[in-house]
């Protein structure tokens, strides 16, 4: 874990640098930096989905933070070690992307009120943006209020 929250770190510092606070990123820094090194684009309406998610995220945790609507670097480590690590139960290989037959294989048994592959289908039809058959971690992440309400 030690190696992946340094990375988290490095990210929150570069994030950081956007910021007028030298403790605390908000939403927006963290979307204008994922913006810039093109992990979110613009023009596909990823980056609105992305600060919507974020902020439905932060919202949820408001108690827990320090600050409510920001988060200090230990907050920021956390949180995104824990999102990347919940995307990871689905990603079974390992591959960065979730297969369907990932997401079913990881799904079976957790849904008593629908069909586990219809529910996958519905998932899938509201994650997978670009239709390549695969989620990524931003398309994920960009549903992830709803993918938590659909389990």
């Amino acid at each position: 874990m030690n190696e992946v929250a340094d990375e988290f770190k490095k990210l929150f510092q570069m994030i950081n640098d956007l910021s007028m606070d030298p403790v605390y990123v908000t939403p927006q820094h963290i979307t204008d930096h994922f913006e810039k090194v093109g992990m979110i684009q613009t023009t596909d309406g990823s980056v609105r989905e992305f600060l919507h998610s974020l902020d439905k995220m932060l919202t949820l945790m408001g108690g827990k933070l320090s600050k409510p609507g920001s988060l200090n670097e230990a907050e920021f480590v956390r949180f995104w070690f824990n999102c990347h690590r919940f995307y990871n139960k689905f990603d079974l290989k390992n591959t960065g992307n979730i297969t369907k037959d990932e997401f079913y294989e990881s799904m079976v048994g957790s849904a008593p009120d629908k069909d586990t592959q219809e529910k996958v289908d519905e998932i899938f039809n509201i994650v997978d943006r670009n239709d390549d058959g695969k989620i990524d971690f931003i398309e994920f992440f960009c549903r992830l209020p709803q993918i938590l309400n659909m389990k």
